[in-house]
């Protein structure tokens, strides 16, 4: 019998107990996110030296060979588009993201570059969110997004709402900020996230659309949040904590897919891991059905130059 067990009986039997309770814990339940950001509209990339992009060739292809992409999140933090108007351009990026899966997709303001009236028209029928976007039109104003969301992976509930910060548009023309009123992203959380509470998920994700600054201050404003995903700026931030909330950023030009691993202790802590995948045009595999959409969408821009016979 050790010194431990001799002098202290009643702490050893104790002790045991406790390390039986713990082999018998089942393992911990966790939530895999996939996020991306800022793809700006490059369906198929180049190896531009001052800007290389990989596409979304690359990510795609990535994606659909992923083996445990039916259990995760697949997040996307805005700017999809290019900030040239492009409806096809932009019909085959959307086309394709709900194609991949993509559970929730930030609306961005570049997603704005068709116009009010198109972003109108994709709502409900596209992977494009905002909880705190009003569009006005024809003197007529809806709610681009009045509920969270809610979603189940694996044995994991999450809750997710999607902010887009007033600040992006201040370079934009005033008709464009004329059909949009965008409430401030701490005042439209808080009643969302604690609508979520109450639906007691396991955890809650914002997508965030603007300055990385402001995403702090919204995890310093309101409680509950798990994890930010912040898009605009493309900056490269690794995981973070701020108030209890993770804030990440993928970088640029969507040339990086974020994995997380988020999970809890049995105190009820969250817990961590996280990597980047970069992807790069003239290395990694590209995507047959992206590449397929990708000439399509050059064959119908070749017959739009053509002259009228």
């Amino acid at each position: 019998m050790s010194g431990f067990a001799r002098f202290c009986p009643r702490a050893a039997r104790r002790l045991a107990a406790a390390l039986l309770c713990l082999v018998a814990l089942p393992p911990a339940a966790a939530l895999t996110v996939l996020y991306s950001a800022s793809l700006n509209g490059n369906l198929d990339g180049c190896d531009c030296k001052s800007t290389p992009r990989a596409g979304l060739a690359a990510r795609a292809a990535w994606l659909r060979s992923y083996p445990q992409r039916q259990p995760a999140l697949l997040v996307d933090a805005g700017d999809l588009l290019d900030v040239v108007p492009d409806p096809e351009l932009a019909r085959e990026i959307l086309e394709s993201y709900d194609e991949l899966g993509y559970d929730a997709v930030a609306v961005g303001d570049q997603d704005f570059s068709n116009g009010a009236q198109a972003l109108a028209s994709w709502r409900g029928h596209s992977a494009l969110h905002a909880h705190n976007l009003v569009l006005c039109l024809e003197e007529r104003c809806i709610f681009f997004d009045p509920e969270p969301l809610v979603f189940s992976k694996g044995d994991e509930k999450v809750g997710l709402l999607t902010l887009l910060d007033p600040r992006v548009f201040a370079l934009y023309p005033e008709e464009l900020r004329r059909s949009l009123k965008l409430e401030e992203p701490g005042l439209a959380a808080a009643p969302l996230v604690c609508a979520l509470r109450a639906q007691s998920v396991d955890w809650i994700v914002v997508l965030y659309h603007g300055p990385l600054r402001e995403a702090e201050r919204l995890a310093r404003q309101v409680p509950g949040i798990d994890l930010i995903v912040v898009g605009h700026e493309q900056r490269l931030v690794p995981p973070r904590r701020v108030n209890g909330a993770l804030l990440v950023s993928p970088g640029e030009e969507g040339n990086r897919l974020g994995l997380l691993t988020l999970r809890k202790d049995a105190r009820g802590r969250a817990r961590s891991t996280h990597e980047f995948r970069l992807f790069r045009f003239d290395r990694d595999p590209r995507d047959p059905q992206i590449l397929g959409r990708l000439e399509r969408y050059r064959r119908k821009l070749r017959d739009s130059l053509k002259p009228a016979p």
